[in-house]
């Protein structure tokens, strides 16, 4: 489990997406391995995770913005 917020908040609406929507395959490997699902938006599986992820994914962009806002964003962590 991630500690920092910003973390959080991307696992969460990962999970809601999961739960929201049925997974269609994978996006080829990035530079770290890790391959991003793809989800069949056009049908969701669960109206109601759609619409909240819907709502939580406006959260995100605010807190970015916040952030940005705030000089505290960082696409990479910190090491403290």
């Amino acid at each position: 489990t991630e500690r920092a917020v910003g973390a959080r908040m991307i696992q969460y609406a990962n999970q809601l997406a999961s739960e929201a929507y049925k997974q269609t395959g994978t996006m080829p490997a990035d530079a770290d391995g890790f391959k991003y699902p793809i989800y069949d938006l056009t049908n969701p599986k669960d109206a109601l995770k759609a619409n909240i992820l819907t709502g939580y994914v406006s959260n995100l962009d605010v807190a970015r913005d916040l952030a940005k806002q705030f000089g505290t964003f960082s696409p990479a962590p910190k090491d403290h």
